[in-house]
């Protein structure tokens, strides 16, 4: 049990938010919309590609992968305004617990085929790996007491390999630094 997510259970209990995921739908004017709208809001992975299009950041950062701190490590601890919450789907080294502002959560990963994934009731303990981020970021947001939740650039068409599965052109370089 990570008591420091505890201490964010109910938090906002009652209130909205959205959940940005990185499908090609996703646009910098509907980001521009939340942000100007102060609308409370999560996001995952590589979501840090669009900061050059939009003042907006996220609240909330969500990987549910360890590669997220391997691969996209200097930008982890300034990816959210507030909190990232990344899996402990390894063992992680001290350096790596140490970082700034992130918060480990335990993934309880359990292959299914004939029924829906588990939802977690004490994200604190654990949440139920639902084969995508966004699910663990539905998890977490009811968890904090987000009553109506919106999901923003989850197109439900993934395709493993396609280049089009995101928002920005698989070409394009991993830069962060757009202030």
């Amino acid at each position: 049990r990570n008591e420091e997510i505890a201490t964010y259970q109910n938090q906002f209990d009652g209130q909205s938010c959205f959940i940005v995921a990185t499908g090609p739908s996703l646009r910098a004017d509907d980001l521009e919309l939340l942000r100007r709208n102060k609308c409370l809001s999560f996001s995952v992975n590589t979501i840090y590609k669009i900061y050059g299009q939009t003042k907006w950041r996220p609240d909330f950062y969500v990987a549910d992968d360890y590669r997220a701190i391997e691969k996209y490590r200097e930008v982890t601890e300034k990816v959210a305004q507030r909190a990232v919450f990344i899996g402990d789907t390894k063992q992680l080294t001290e350096q790596e617990k140490q970082c700034k502002d992130i918060y480990w959560h335990h993934i309880q990963h359990e292959y299914y085929t004939d029924r829906l994934p588990k939802f977690s009731e004490d994200y604190a303990r654990k949440c139920y790996l639902g084969y995508t981020v966004v699910y663990s970021c539905i998890q977490l947001a009811v968890y904090m007491g987000f009553r109506e939740i919106y999901l923003l650039g989850t197109d439900c068409n993934y395709v493993m390999g396609s280049k089009n599965n995101y928002f920005w052109p698989s070409e394009e370089k991993d830069v962060f630094n757009h202030e």
